[in-house]
């Protein structure tokens, strides 16, 4: 198979059904998937999952530019739904491109030509972040909108700070994280507790707030910490930490905590403490404590899946105000 020509014939070919008339393309955006060999086949399930409510033409690039010699190998594949008008199926598209050696320096030259136009263009890198990879802000500039994991990145702190100064660079994509997609329960949920007028003074009057988390989810950690800041408009004073603690002293004399458990631990919780009221929050439960009133309940607060978290995240195009203030207070804790 030579060329993007070729590639498109292959895909026409699939689609061309005994009678001769073809299945249905469907594609409503791109999604340039960047990821390691060690991955392709989860990010193939989880596309091939998405099909159905979000048909797109997929180009996954696995690239290696330290590779002794230079090496093209395409994958093509189509997933084909319910079928629509005449019997016809609808279809997805999946391009695999294993790129080698010199050329993975510069992964744009074969994703542009394969993109559809007038299509929206998302770009989900499921791996460890590499915003200073060969090639990658090229390849990211391509895209309406850049999709990473927090959670992947083996040091949150640098990570957190490189994706706040990545926000504001011209010509890069509006930026989205799984990790915050996530969050969009307890964020809602807890944003819930404080819509009664009559709490009002619970966040006026608010004294501490203790965020307890699993390893591997400090990321998730600082953006639930930075959101809370920058919706009540804190900033960090001081910090100092010991161990997995970390405490800071938040403007408005709030102190912020946060603790890594241990994996065999109670569920982590999320505090909340003023003057006169405290608000504890878990996965399965809700203690609210209001002068001499207690009320405890049980609530849901389970994380989807990696799946679940990507379809969320390929309904929205546009600039997420709140994530980037979160994250921005998030990069300096």
């Amino acid at each position: 198979m030579r060329g993007v020509e070729g590639i498109e014939r292959e895909l026409a070919r699939m689609r061309l059904r005994s009678d001769g008339l073809y299945d249905l393309r469907a594609s409503v955006l791109n999604l340039l998937v960047v990821a390691d060999e060690g991955l392709a086949g989860e990010v193939s399930e989880v596309i091939s999952r998405l099909s159905g409510n979000h048909p797109s033409r997929s180009i996954i690039l696995i690239t290696d530019s330290g590779a002794p010699e230079s090496r093209l190998d395409v994958q093509i594949s189509t997933m084909c739904n319910v079928p629509g008008p005449e019997g016809r199926h609808v279809c997805s598209e999946q391009i695999t491109l294993h790129i080698e050696g010199e050329p993975a320096r510069h992964p744009e030259s074969f994703a542009d030509p394969l993109l559809l136009p007038d299509l929206p263009a998302v770009m989900w890198c499921p791996g460890e972040i590499s915003l200073d990879a060969p090639g990658f802000r090229r390849l990211a500039g391509m895209a309406d909108r850049l999709i990473l994991d927090s959670a992947t990145a083996g040091d949150c702190g640098r990570a957190m700070r490189k994706m706040a100064g990545f926000v504001d660079e011209p010509g890069m994509p509006h930026l989205g994280d799984l990790q915050w997609t996530a969050l969009l329960p307890w964020r809602s949920f807890i944003a819930a507790l404080f819509d009664p007028p009559e709490r009002a003074p619970a966040l006026r009057e608010l004294r501490r707030v203790r965020i307890e988390h699993r390893p591997g989810g400090l990321c998730r950690a600082l953006l639930l910490a930075g959101w809370l800041a920058s919706a009540l408009g804190l900033h960090p004073e001081s910090r100092k930490r010991s161990g997995d603690a970390r405490e800071y002293d938040l403007s408005g004399g709030v102190r912020l905590e946060l603790e890594q458990l241990g994996s065999d631990a109670a569920p982590p919780r999320v505090l909340i403490e003023s003057a006169g009221a405290s608000f504890e929050v878990s996965v399965g439960r809700l203690r609210i404590r209001e002068g001499s009133s207690v009320t405890e309940r049980a609530v849901r607060l389970e994380a989807p899946g990696t799946g679940d978290l990507l379809g969320e995240e390929l309904t929205f195009f546009g600039r997420d105000g709140a994530y980037e203030a979160a994250l921005k207070v998030a990069a300096e804790l």
